[in-house]
């Protein structure tokens, strides 16, 4: 860790954190400081402490995924493109993550800072194989062009690509309390019975599936970002692990009822088709 930021600690500071579903998230954070904290298995890394604005739970966060920026008033990202409908907001990622484009951006963004504000920068980038692009050739031995062999497809002309899987990664995640006391008054009041597809677990899995459904929160916990009451009724339904995927596939997360009317009139299509 950089001498100049261990032990260091700030009062208001804004948080870019790589990830894997959108690249980099900013957050608003306070009480933030540098470390290094220990691993269960041995050693150390270097770390990051904060309590997100809003928040009242600390949260450390290993320093490699991080861009840590003085204070809150900064621009916003733009990494998303909105797609509206009448019930429902589709946000897609302008770049993939950990990609050299969305790394570009980033450059961009925080070399518009004023000077100074930039706390840290530590993010991950992935290291590209340079092999791929230049493969020594079996005549001489030499590094060909690109475009030495185009139209060549036999399986010994094409480079063999790596991949890497295996690496150990330490990652702290936020993790939304729920209220188990919630989720068994939701499932008195509703069954185990999903309220999409109506199928419980245990009519496909038998005595496997008893007793197992997920409870879906009509408002996700994360957009909320507080404790607050929860009506087990009427904020929460039961639903199938296939169905609940489903209903999170868009963003926000789709009505209960929406999806429902759509495996309804798929079901009907196929009733039809077949009767014919």
């Amino acid at each position: 860790m950089n001498e100049t930021i261990r032990d260091k600690s700030f009062d208001t500071a804004t948080v870019i954190e790589s990830g894997y579903a959108h690249g980099f998230e900013k957050r608003e954070v306070r009480h933030i400081r540098f470390h290094m904290t220990p691993l269960s298995t041995g050693g150390e890394y270097e770390a990051a402490t904060f309590v997100e604005r809003g928040k009242r739970k600390e949260r450390t966060v290993g320093l490699q995924r991080l861009v840590v920026i003085r204070g809150w008033e900064h621009p916003p990202l733009e990494l998303f493109t909105e797609e509206r409908s009448s019930s429902y907001t589709v946000l897609s990622a302008k770049y993939d993550s950990f990609s050299e484009e969305l790394d570009e951006y980033l450059d961009t963004y925080l070399a518009a800072l004023a000077p100074g504000l930039l706390i840290v920068d530590q993010r991950l980038r992935l290291q590209r194989d340079v092999r791929l692009s230049r493969q020594p050739t079996k005549e001489t031995g030499q590094p060909s062009d690109p475009g030495d062999d185009i139209g060549d497809t036999s399986a010994d002309s094409q480079p063999e690509p790596n991949f890497l899987e295996g690496a150990v990664e330490t990652v702290v995640l936020d993790r939304y309390e729920r209220d188990p006391e919630a989720r068994r008054a939701c499932l008195r009041h509703y069954g185990f019975e999903c309220r999409v597809c109506e199928i419980a677990m245990s009519d496909v899995y038998g005595d496997l599936g008893s007793g197992f459904i997920h409870v879906h929160h009509r408002v996700p916990l994360g957009d909320v970002r507080a404790e607050h009451d929860v009506d087990p009724i009427r904020d929460l339904i039961p639903v199938c692990p296939n169905c609940h995927s489903m209903l999170h596939r868009r963003n926000p997360p789709m009505k209960v009822e929406d999806l429902a009317a759509i495996v309804r009139a798929r079901r009907l299509s196929a009733a039809k088709a077949g009767a014919n």
